[in-house]
């Protein structure tokens, strides 16, 4: 079987732990998905830049900033945790 390649990003902070633990287990890999990390320091305006340029298909990132730099975009927010202080969520590109 074939792996699918699946592009996320991230900002470094806790809440992507997750996503690096699963890499360092190869979670991802036995589970038939290539995952490729990329850790943008910048937020969440360097990853609206990534989605819209098709360089990746997934971000994890802060909403507030989600909600005004995307409005008009083809870009979708869902998966929200408003639970915690910093309400995080993911966005995908509708490009893919």
């Amino acid at each position: 079987m074939v792996p699918t390649t699946l592009r996320i990003a991230g900002v470094p902070e806790h809440f992507n732990l997750p996503f690096q633990l699963g890499l360092e287990r190869r979670a991802f890999i036995l589970g038939g998905i290539d995952l490729k990390w990329r850790t943008v320091p910048e937020g969440t305006g360097a990853m609206r830049d990534l989605l819209r340029n098709g360089e990746i298909e997934l971000a994890v990132l802060v909403t507030d900033g989600a909600s005004w730099k995307w409005s008009g975009s083809r870009t979708i927010t869902f998966g929200t945790w408003p639970l915690s202080s910093i309400r995080s969520a993911n966005a995908l590109s509708s490009k893919h």
